[in-house]
């Protein structure tokens, strides 16, 4: 497809993961969160990075909302932080439109293996996300700064 439309960004992005020509299964998500207050909680497990950019346009990586990989997930972020990876950390605000998201993970763990072995082995990688409400025009959004 991209022959076509001349992006050097996949349009489909989940047809890739985990590995397009395997057959072994894939777990992608196992979260554990605990609520530490109404504004704060703790999470540890396996990852899903691709959830990361909760806004109204691009959650939902393609499954439910916009089929568009530009727009639903940062390819810059693709270079250091797997798809799919142990990890742990903590957010501030609500569970569905948090303030602040603060995570470390592991910068090497595929979607297929099950090892805590190799936890950490060649580094870690960190990832910080501040998303701030805005209100232009009577209009409510937000404006987000993150980085990994």
């Amino acid at each position: 497809m991209n022959e076509h439309n001349g992006s050097i960004v996949p349009v489909a992005l989940l047809p890739n993961f985990p590995e397009p020509e395997t057959d072994h299964l894939a777990l992608t998500k196992v979260l554990f969160t605990q609520q530490m207050s109404e504004q704060f909680r703790i999470f540890f497990g396996k990852v899903d990075t691709f959830e990361y950019d909760q806004n109204d346009i691009a959650h939902g990586k393609g499954r439910n909302r916009f089929f568009s990989t530009a727009f639903d997930y940062n390819p810059i972020a693709a270079r250091s932080i797997p798809f799919s990876t142990l990890g742990d950390g903590f957010a501030i605000g609500e569970d569905e439109d948090p303030l602040f998201v603060f995570t470390v993970l592991n910068s090497e763990h595929p979607a297929t293996t099950r090892s805590f072995s190799e936890l950490f082995a060649e580094g870690a990688a960190l990832f910080v996300e501040l998303r701030l409400p805005t209100e232009f025009s009577g209009r409510p959004g937000r404006q987000m700064f993150a980085g990994n």
